[in-house]
């Protein structure tokens, strides 16, 4: 018998659900060039390429690029342009890459440590008897903290007996340079015992350098190091240079129009932030005692000088116990960064929620607090 099934056909595909894998037409391609700045930014916040020039540019604008090449990306892909599939997902793990994930705990079993970083930065936050936002916050925080410890930068030495009285804290003081009256200040409960003090700068004479302290409690047998850090800005090494700084960076810019000064700039901060970042991570080695470092990196979490720390085993108490992305400092009220860092050695833990108190305004940094425990 013949057989009269008809063959089977294969039947066209549906053009209209074509996955394009290729850009077609000039927008498409203008769109494709358009995806490729996420992974250049990328590229140039987090690597140590051209000595550094382009981290803190391209650091200060990470996230909002990222952001801005995901939602180029995902209309792309709502049109079935797939060839953005892979920018999306780079942007998506750029924007994740500091987001704080950890859930908080607090261990009770052993010795937790309250501590603070804070860049108080303006003489009228702690000199104007009028003016009691910081002392008010301070006094807050410590009546609930037992036996906490205060990093502070940017501190007028006038302050530190009001700092003392308001907050029942001791405290130890050093300026930045031998005729500044502005310097680091580490506070901590009575129950501390400070040894060792001494502040550390740089040959080069370029960065602020950092304070280093030995605190130990007699009644819990506890003892490590603090190194109180203030890395230069981008202003201070401007003003070293014998730049014109302006209120404004229009009127800033007007005044240095010459682009080279700029690279400069940007290359001796790396340079700084290099030889401040190496001195810290050489001390930490030769010291017997688990270390804290914290304070003002004015540098970015993708800075690649934090790999310094990372690779010794210090952890970021943000990624370690934070929540979300935790800003520090903005500019202009759309650039938001994190440039303020607790870190604490691996033989510490931090166990408390991490938090950046968003709500103090008398600093252009906010406070950033967290628990850390003396045990893993």
């Amino acid at each position: 018998m013949q057989d009269t099934t008809p063959p089977l056909s294969i039947q066209p595909t549906d053009p209209t659900v074509k996955r394009e894998w290729m850009p077609k037409g000039f927008i498409e391609w203008c769109a494709l060039i358009g995806l490729q700045a996420g992974w250049i930014n990328g590229l140039w916040a987090t690597t140590n390429s051209f000595y550094g020039m382009t981290t803190f540019p391209a650091g200060l604008v990470y996230l909002h690029l990222h952001f801005s090449t995901l939602i180029l990306g995902v209309i792309l892909l709502v049109r079935r342009k797939w060839f953005a599939l892979p920018f999306v997902l780079l942007s998506v793990f750029s924007i994740l890459a500091d987001w704080g994930l950890h859930p908080f705990e607090q261990n009770t079993e052993q010795f937790n440590v309250p501590l603070m970083t804070w860049n108080i930065q303006g003489l009228d936050t702690l000199t104007n008897a009028k003016d009691t936002c910081a002392t008010d916050f301070l006094h807050s925080w410590t009546s609930t903290a037992e036996h906490p410890i205060l990093l502070f930068q940017e501190v007028p030495k006038s302050a530190v007996q009001k700092i003392e009285r308001t907050v029942n804290v001791k405290c130890t003081w050093t300026s930045y340079f031998n005729h500044s009256k502005i310097g680091l200040l580490v506070c901590a409960a009575p129950s501390w015992t400070f040894r060792f003090e001494n502040h550390r700068s740089l040959e080069t004479g370029t960065s602020y350098g950092f304070q280093q302290i030995e605190v130990s409690s007699p009644k819990s047998k506890q003892r490590f190091n603090i190194l109180n850090v203030h890395m230069p800005s981008l202003a201070l090494i401007a003003r070293q240079q014998g730049m014109s700084m302006r209120s404004t960076i229009e009127a800033t810019l007007k005044a240095n129009p010459n682009p080279k000064h700029y690279l400069k700039l940007l290359r001796r901060q790396h340079e700084a932030h290099q030889e401040s970042m190496e001195s810290i991570v050489d001390l930490i080695g030769k010291l017997k005692d688990p270390t804290v470092v914290g304070g003002d990196f004015n540098m970015p979490p993708t800075a690649p000088i934090h790999e310094h720390l990372l690779d010794i085993g210090m952890q970021d108490a943000h990624t370690e116990a934070g929540w979300g992305w935790d800003f520090t400092t903005h500019r202009f009220g759309v650039l938001f960064n994190r440039i303020d860092f607790l870190y604490a050695s691996e033989q510490m833990s931090w166990k408390g929620q991490t938090t950046v108190h968003t709500e103090i305004t008398c600093s252009d940094h906010f406070p950033v607090t967290g628990v850390m425990s003396t045990g893993p």
